[in-house]
């Protein structure tokens, strides 16, 4: 049973939370403190982090940086009841896979908690934030636990700690190109989907039979979605 460690300075909704997700088939730990939290953390207990990304004392964005300092690898998603925050763009730099907006939908919480625990992995690649948010968001919603990368030794960073099946790379990173890197990581026999946001025609990796599909710019997001609706 997946273990889930949810953290929000606001008890009543932690426990809340804390009772769907028991009603769902999850474990649940609840702290409404972030710097006990973040002092009592451990890598290996959980599956999945739930934090809010404003609270007292530490905020979410901080929380996060100090979860993946100890577990790299734990999925995160964090909650905000502020229609544009600031701290969104620094959440996803952390690590946090995806902003939600309180009050979360319960449909919507469940799927996103499922796809993170047991979903195959995905890797957005872009110095984009925009595009990159758009982009993980996409592969969620088809069942994909995508986080985002800033660069290219951010992307290698990430695929040490847990590797991605699922890769979208912008072809002009700032620290090289993005066929480059999509070789890199998915060559040598390994089997991964490929998408290059750029302007060319599709290329087959060398070594192995994956072929990278070109989503064209601007227009990656529904060229994404419509490549996964094919595949569906």
């Amino acid at each position: 049973m997946a273990n889930i460690l949810i953290v929000d300075d606001n008890r009543d909704l932690a426990e809340n939370l804390a009772e769907l997700l028991g009603d769902a088939g999850f474990q649940a730990q609840v702290y409404d403190d972030p710097c006990v939290a973040a002092r009592e953390f451990a890598a290996g207990r959980f599956h999945l982090v739930l934090l809010d990304l404003r609270m007292p004392g530490m905020n979410g964005v901080e929380l996060a940086r100090r979860i993946h300092d100890v577990d790299p690898a734990l999925p995160a998603l964090a909650m905000t009841a502020w229609a544009a925050d600031a701290f969104q763009d620094a959440a996803v730099a952390a690590g946090v896979h995806a902003v939600v907006h309180k009050p979360v939908p319960v449909e919507e919480l469940l799927r996103l908690v499922h796809t993170l625990v047991a979903g195959p992995q995905g890797l957005v690649v872009s110095a984009d934030a925009a595009q990159a948010r758009e982009l993980v968001h996409v592969l969620l919603r088809h069942g994909v636990a995508a986080r985002a990368a800033r660069s290219a030794d951010e992307a290698r960073a990430m695929v040490r700690d847990r590797r991605a099946s699922v890769l979208v790379v912008d072809g002009e990173l700032p620290d090289g190109h993005g066929q480059d890197l999509l070789e890199e990581l998915c060559g040598g026999g390994r089997h991964c989907r490929c998408f290059l946001v750029a302007g060319d025609a599709p290329a087959r990796l060398p070594g192995c039979h994956d072929v990278i599909h070109v989503l064209g710019r601007p227009g990656a997001v529904p060229a994404l979605l419509s490549a996964l609706g094919q595949d569906a």
